[in-house]
């Protein structure tokens, strides 16, 4: 049975960054193409560095997912996460969390599957950073992490905007609430 509970409101639209003419990369070089191609200095977005990876990776896993650090080779850690959770389908990452300059880790799976040691590449970078390379970036599965690790937010190939913690998941509440208002 899953952790979390989704609630479906209708057909997604399409995700804007795989429209015609968005930019196509394939990740890690990619995520950090499009981080230039936007104009962020490395100093609002850069690849967490080989000595900090493996420890960042499993405070996240540990602190998010059931399976903690046993999830470093998983695909889907939507399909294990802790609770609260809270699922809704595409809502915009812009009004679910702010402000624009907290410090966040950006994680995505490696779906080439060239890593050798575990399934995902992290960045770190503030959120107006990692917005700016989620919307002008192709479709993928990314999960955007408080440096408090105190909430997730991760959005999979199926649209759905997943919340973790229990601040995160009081904002998809709100929004859920005022979407389901006329």
């Amino acid at each position: 049975m899953r952790a979390c509970r989704l609630l479906r409101r209708g057909s997604a639209p399409a995700f804007p960054w795989c429209q015609a003419g968005a930019p196509v990369h394939e990740t890690p070089n990619g995520i950090l193409a499009t981080a230039r191609e936007v104009g962020l200095p490395s100093t609002r977005f850069r690849q967490v560095g080989p000595t900090r990876f493996a420890a960042v990776l499993d405070r996240i896993l540990e602190t998010f997912t059931r399976g903690g650090i046993a999830n470093r080779d998983s695909l889907w850690l939507w399909d294990d996460l802790q609770e609260p959770c809270h699922a809704l389908i595409r809502p915009d990452v812009c009004r679910v969390i702010r402000p624009a300059s907290t410090p966040v880790w950006f994680m995505t799976e490696d779906h080439g599957r060239t890593k050798r040691h575990s399934n995902y590449w992290l960045f770190e970078g503030d959120l107006g950073a990692v917005v700016d390379v989620i919307e002008n970036h192709y479709h993928m599965e990314y999960y955007v992490v408080s440096r408090k690790l105190d909430w997730m937010l991760l959005e999979n190939h199926h649209d759905v905007l997943y919340g973790v913690g229990e601040w995160i998941v009081a904002r998809l509440h709100a929004i859920e609430a005022t979407s389901s208002n006329p």
